[in-house]
């Protein structure tokens, strides 16, 4: 935490040197871009913007599942580096059209599908889950489920204090 001229350098040197590292790279980044870009007094933000045009150049050297991974990763940085954070569905709706069929465009279209907690986003979890059985983005859907109908009661009605058995059937 706070070393991100170094994490920079370790990034520059994935896009240059070892392409195929750079969607696990550009997701540790992600996980700390606001904090870092927060940083006024630095040239991070520059820096970052400059990888990532180098990233992009690179992508098409890579085998599409790759290309996608990182594509992923960088809505995320894009969406820190616009500080524009309502930016970031459109981008991923964005990047799901540019990478069909790809296992990360697969993840993401189950992200989108959270947009709006409640009944309809469970139904919609469901279906998905239902069409894309024995796949990482299926359980990820039956996961989010859980998450949501075990974490946000109100959004489905549901009163503080009351039992919350029918809101799991």
């Amino acid at each position: 935490l706070g070393r991100y001229d170094e994490a920079l350098a370790l990034l520059r040197e994935a896009v240059r040197s070892r392409p195929e590292t750079m969607a696990a790279m550009f997701g540790a980044v992600q996980a700390n871009a606001r904090v870092m870009l927060a940083d006024q007094a630095s040239n991070y933000a520059e820096d970052l913007r400059a990888i990532v045009t180098e990233a992009r150049q690179t992508l098409e050297r890579l085998p599409r599942e790759a290309q996608a991974e990182v594509a992923r990763a960088l809505v995320t940085v894009d969406t820190e580096l616009a500080r524009d954070p309502s930016s970031w569905r459109g981008r991923l709706r964005e990047f799901t059209q540019t990478y069909p069929g790809t296992r990360a465009a697969l993840l993401a279209e189950v992200d989108l599908l959270t947009e709006r907690i409640g009944p309809q986003m469970v139904e919609a979890l469901d279906a998905f889950a239902r069409d894309h059985p024995g796949t990482e983005a299926a359980a990820k859907a039956v996961y989010l489920k859980g998450f949501h109908l075990s974490h946000n009661g109100r959004s489905f009605g549901e009163r503080p204090g009351a039992d919350p058995t029918d809101r799991f059937f």
